[in-house]
């Protein structure tokens, strides 16, 4: 009896070692949130690091973070009316930006949410919070009368 179970020892050993190599990291809870977020990051702790108010008529929420290549960042992107972005920008003290950091950070939040990264965007910055490397927005026009508008900040 002793012998049967010994023998099975290592298969149980290879056994477990095989399922928690297939386990998936921990998820972030929040459905808006996209995959390979830290399972502990809130949208709210996303729109405060960014120094955003999202507009009550916000759509389509989502947002990231992302430590895995280059520097942590973090992103949110959301639905909004076209005619509305003027007052968001506004709102959020974010004014048309030349900078070429926030350039290359806009650009790999594009690709993020699969907005097409052809052509140049119009870039939006604010006064970086401690701690932030780079802070930038911009929108996209996506036909009738809908924008999608993104917020980006790296090494947060």
């Amino acid at each position: 009896m002793l012998g049967t179970v010994w023998r099975g020892l290592p298969w149980l050993f290879v056994l477990t070692v095989l399922a928690g190599c297939g386990r998936s990291p921990d998820r972030n809870a929040d459905p808006r949130a996209m995959p390979g977020t830290d399972p502990d990051m809130t949208l709210r702790q996303v729109l405060d690091r960014l120094s955003l108010e999202l507009p009550a008529d916000a759509q389509r929420v989502r947002f990231r973070t992302r430590t895995a290549i280059g520097p942590s960042s973090l992103s949110v992107s959301f639905g909004l009316a076209c005619d509305r972005v003027p007052a968001f920008l506004a709102a959020n003290e974010l004014t048309e930006s030349r900078d070429a950091n926030v350039s290359v950070a806009v650009y790999g939040a594009r690709q993020d949410y699969g907005i097409s990264t052809d052509g140049e965007a119009r870039l939006y910055a604010a006064a970086r919070p401690p701690g932030m490397d780079t802070m930038g927005a911009t929108y996209v026009e996506l036909g009738s009368g809908d924008c999608q508008v993104i917020g980006v900040a790296e090494k947060f």
